[in-house]
């Protein structure tokens, strides 16, 4: 079972294991809303076998899953978060999309579908916490950097169709800073766009407490894209390459022609 929040535009949140009627049937009243239990005779089975009533509450996890059918290019902007739960909307109105995308139901296709083509070092892989424990000290919203890709050394984001002209896009690196207890280095290293370097000798210091992150970003004004942003990050020394930490990605088209994404 799924429901849309139309007012928030939140995405879809899923409640597993209830099975609703054929029909409408969740019944609102009184600030509560109540949905009957519908699986007598269904020859599925659905571990909540009655009627479920949902009352207001103080927001916990508002993470929900965006889905978009159709042709998704030309990128006018895109908001990625690294390693995230799900996909998740910013007091402005942001819609952070969580990468790698979660498996959609194959009978209901809610899914927005993005390959990355990344790339880890040996022991890297996307990971995710409760920032809850941890302090973040960065700009709003922190809890990007609640989240990342440990040991990134590449990704592939395609931007434009083939028969599309080229575009000129703003790119925004977030990353977050790993404590002294996993790197007891500074954290160096180049970044490329399509084979160019776009920032070099780029500088992360490591937190002296595990219970800190810091959220360091990386602006780069101006990229020129016929096709695909092919992202690569170039560690000096091994310490760079094992714990270096991207959590988001913001790129905006700087003209207003292509389509919104």
């Amino acid at each position: 079972t799924s429901f849309f929040n139309f007012k928030e535009d939140s995405g879809t949140q899923h409640f597993a294991g209830h099975r609703t009627g054929c029909w409408v049937n969740a019944i609102p009243a009184n600030g509560l809303v109540m949905v009957p239990e519908s699986s007598a005779g269904c020859v599925c089975l659905f571990s909540i076998a009655s009627t479920i009533t949902f009352e207001p509450r103080a927001e916990r996890s508002p993470w929900t899953i965006y889905s978009l059918v159709g042709d998704h290019l030309p990128v006018k902007q895109m908001h990625l978060n690294l390693g995230a739960p799900g996909d998740r909307r910013d007091a402005n109105g942001t819609v952070w999309l969580g990468y790698p995308r979660p498996a959609p139901s194959r009978e209901t296709s809610l899914d927005y579908r993005l390959d990355l083509a990344d790339q880890f070092v040996e022991s890297g892989k996307y990971e995710d916490f409760n920032p809850e424990f941890v302090e973040l000290r960065a700009e709003e919203p922190k809890w990007i950097y609640a989240s990342y890709g440990t040991g990134l050394t590449g990704l592939t984001i395609p931007l434009l169709r083939e028969e599309d002209a080229a575009r000129s896009y703003e790119v925004k690196l977030h990353f977050a800073t790993p404590s002294l207890i996993d790197a007891n280095d500074d954290l160096v290293f180049d970044v490329k766009i399509n084979g160019e370097v776009v920032a070099a000798n780029v500088e992360l210091k490591p937190t002296s407490q595990s219970e800190f992150i810091n959220g360091e970003t990386i602006d780069i004004p101006a990229v020129n894209i016929t096709r695909d942003l092919q992202l690569e990050f170039v560690p000096q020394g091994s310490s760079a390459a094992k714990n270096l930490r991207l959590s988001a990605i913001e790129l905006k088209a700087i003209d207003a022609t292509a389509k919104s994404e």
